[in-house]
């Protein structure tokens, strides 16, 4: 059993404790999700914060190696998702009462934990992929100004 904190940490058999510390320390920018893996098949994850929070499960067949998450229609309060998550920490299923839910994930592939991708609409995740995307777009940036900077250096050279 294990809960991923924003992909830079992860705690081996987390306690509750441990699961409203992760939910408080998610403020909605930068990698802001959890994942609780509680040893079955399946698992649960949410993004967001840090009032709202965005929630999928998976249930995983291993024998069909066919894998399904589902994601909330509704935002879910801090306080419900630290309940929820505590109550699957324990064996519980207290999260299929924040339906309705969606299918937003099938197939046989490796199991798709990214939570950085949340559906529109939702509280944004802006996990590794949009701030990696961003870095890249201000290099381009940076680089393109290098460039035209350049170009008028070599006129102005060129004509005085």
């Amino acid at each position: 059993m294990h809960l991923d904190i924003c992909g830079r940490r992860t705690i081996e058999n987390p306690t509750d404790v441990d699961i409203r510390q992760a939910v408080a320390e998610l403020d909605g920018v930068d990698d802001s999700f959890v994942i609780l893996d509680a040893d079955r098949s399946g698992f649960i994850q949410a993004a967001g914060g840090p009032d709202l929070f965005y929630l999928e499960y998976a249930e995983i067949d291993e024998a069909a190696q066919l894998q399904r998450q589902y994601g909330t229609v509704n935002d879910v309060p801090a306080a419900k998702l630290v309940e929820v998550l505590v109550d699957y920490l324990h064996g519980g299923e207290a999260f299929r009462s924040l339906g309705p839910f969606e299918l937003v994930f099938e197939g046989r592939d490796k199991p798709r934990t990214d939570i950085t991708t949340v559906p529109e609409g939702k509280p944004p995740a802006q996990g590794c992929g949009r701030a990696i995307a961003l870095a890249l777009w201000m290099i381009l940036a940076l680089l393109a100004i290098a460039l035209v900077g350049g170009f008028i250096w070599q006129i102005v050279s060129a004509v005085g």
